[in-house]
């Protein structure tokens, strides 16, 4: 790597060699690990091509040795990432991916940070805050421009869940950028994909201080929602909702007319991408955990919705699918999402001591599931557990008025073969649970 007299061809292979030694076998270089970080990160000054896989090595040897006693990037923590951020700025970054490859290992690096190094990643949060605004200052519309943004919405959001509670004094900043991307009008899906995953790690970090940008933030998840064609972007925006959900509760409430509504509306769209549907169906159990009894405003509609997505499963014939596997992973998946909202909306039920509205759909639809889980010999352990710890629920709740419903002979053995089969220690404490439950009323 250091030889002035080696082709650019073979510091570039040298340096891809040595990252796939810190890949696969870091253990045999562990005697070499100073060294060898110094020589890769003198490197980033090089060719393009040469630059790109130092990098890589780079963000190879954060993963390798983040859990090792001694790991020298602790201790050359800041020259490392300042090293990789002249690079970034590197006018021939462009070429062969630099620029995309630096960011990659800065957002690794970063996320393997020490703690000793949250001064460092503070004063980082302003760098790159300010390489964003600097962005939004320039009127272009470039392609370039935009896959900047991406990359360092990319290490915000690293930094935003590497800071926790202390990204606090950011929060207001990094919302007000937020809102300026979507209000921009840009169709960049991967910006908005990255803004939504930003704003969740606000959500996980700020806590109930959220409530005080959901006015003007309620607006660009609409947005998110409503953007079916883009299934990246649907998918973050669905999934932060149930993030806020949890997060502020009933103050959810003022914005839930519209977010039901977008959500019931991405599930009859043909062209939805099936793999959000599942996590749509889930969050409406969010929602329901979240708002307790002010949820009876959906509860009809969203239980209808829920009775034909089992139905939908119960008539899907696996043996007529080119692709069995796939198709057997997505029943599960939609099946444990479904038990999982009526297990929200069941517990909001018991928060407004109005339980007894589930015994009709308990009948004509969640039994319906069950059974349907119970014949199945492809179902999976999450999917059996979750409609286990659902008739539980139910049992404990409503007692007697369930017993001979929740008492047939399918249901408890399919309680008693979870239990046998059970991988996961929690998923033989819901089983136990149920029996007791059953037992009980």
């Amino acid at each position: 790597m250091k030889d002035p007299k080696s082709k650019t061809a073979v510091k570039d292979t040298t340096a891809y060699t040595v990252g796939q030694i810190l890949k696969f076998h870091h253990q045999n270089v562990l005697h070499h690990s100073e060294t060898i970080l110094g020589i890769m990160a003198e490197s980033l000054k090089d060719k393009p091509r040469v630059a790109s896989n130092a990098a890589w090595a780079i963000s190879n040897f954060a993963t390798a040795f983040q859990s090792e006693p001694v790991n020298p990037l602790n201790t050359h923590f800041q020259t490392v990432v300042q090293m990789l951020l002249v690079t970034s700025d590197r006018s021939d970054a462009d070429d062969d991916n630099l620029r995309g490859t630096v960011y990659d290992t800065i957002n690794t690096v970063l996320g393997v940070a020490p703690p000793n190094q949250y001064a460092a990643l503070e004063e980082l949060m302003k760098l790159f805050l300010d390489r964003i605004e600097s962005t939004l200052r320039d009127g272009s519309k470039q392609p370039q421009k935009q896959a900047l943004q991406e990359k360092l919405c990319g290490v915000v959001q690293v930094l935003t869940m590497k800071l926790e509670s202390k990204v606090k004094p950011f929060a207001d900043r990094i919302m007000g950028l937020i809102y300026k991307f979507f209000k921009a009008g840009t169709s960049n899906s991967d910006l908005h994909q990255e803004s939504f995953m930003i704003v969740s790690a606000i959500v996980n970090s700020v806590g109930h201080d959220f409530v005080k940008y959901m006015n003007e933030f309620s607006e660009c998840l609409y947005i998110g929602l409503s953007n079916a064609q883009e299934y990246q972007v649907c998918f973050a925006a669905v999934g932060l909702v149930g993030d806020i959900s949890r997060t502020i509760k009933n103050q959810l409430m003022p914005y839930c007319d519209k977010i039901v509504l977008y959500l019931l509306q991405n599930l009859s769209k043909p062209e939805l991408d099936k793999s959000i549907k599942p996590i749509i169906i889930t969050t409406f159990g969010d929602i329901a955990c979240a708002i307790g009894s002010l949820f009876s405003k959906y509860f009809e509609v969203v239980m209808n919705m829920l009775k034909q997505a089992g139905d939908t499963v119960a008539h899907t014939n696996i043996a007529e699918a080119e692709d069995q596997d796939d198709l057997i992973d997505y029943l599960n998946s939609l099946r444990e999402s479904i038990f999982e909202a009526y297990t929200g909306i069941f517990q909001s039920l018991c928060s407004s001591k109005t339980p007894d509205m589930i015994i009709p759909y308990l009948i004509n639809s969640i039994i319906p599931l069950v059974n349907n889980v119970y014949a199945d010999v492809h179902r999976s352990e999450a999917v059996a557990v979750a409609a286990v710890g659902l008739c539980g629920d139910i049992a404990s709740a409503l007692g007697q008025r369930v017993r001979s419903t929740l008492s047939a002979p399918h249901i408890l053995r399919l309680i008693d073969d979870t239990k046998t089969k059970a991988e996961q220690a929690e998923t033989k404490g819901i089983c136990d649970f149920a029996q007791r439950a059953i037992s009980q009323m």
